[in-house]
């Protein structure tokens, strides 16, 4: 299920975000030179949720952005991270998704200088679709 979860709070965020974000559900090891929202799979907890009809998976967006003057990037920073929670409510929540709730935001400890990120913790409360 994860991965369909994956796959819906991207689409969701491709479409809220204007198409101005690169939205991945991928992550590698470089750091990205655009701004960009990586939606990765976080911690599956309690029993194993294969077979189930409705359970939670966490999520975690790893929010990028760039700039030479540090307090920009930060500003930056701080304004993608902010479109990004309002674009998660647009998620829809008449089939798959029931509810999302942050958890918490992470920063990134300025280890990229001139490129800044955080990770976004995000809960998904799920059920599968009736058909």
């Amino acid at each position: 299920m994860w991965s369909e979860l994956k796959q819906i709070v991207a689409a969701a965020l491709r479409i809220a975000l204007h198409g101005e974000i690169d939205v991945t559900t991928s992550g590698d090891a470089e750091v990205p030179t655009v701004d960009t929202v990586r939606v990765l799979r976080g911690a599956t907890g309690g029993k194993p949720l294969y077979g189930r009809p409705a359970g939670e998976q966490e999520l975690v967006l790893e929010i990028w952005t760039t700039h030479e003057d540090p307090t920009l990037a930060d500003d930056r920073l701080e304004a993608l991270e902010s479109a990004v929670a309002v674009a998660l409510e647009t998620v829809p929540r008449d089939g798959t998704v029931m509810k999302i709730d942050v958890l918490s935001i992470d920063p990134d400890s300025d280890l990229f200088r001139p490129t800044v990120g955080s990770r976004m913790n995000i809960r998904v409360i799920w059920r599968k679709k009736l058909t």
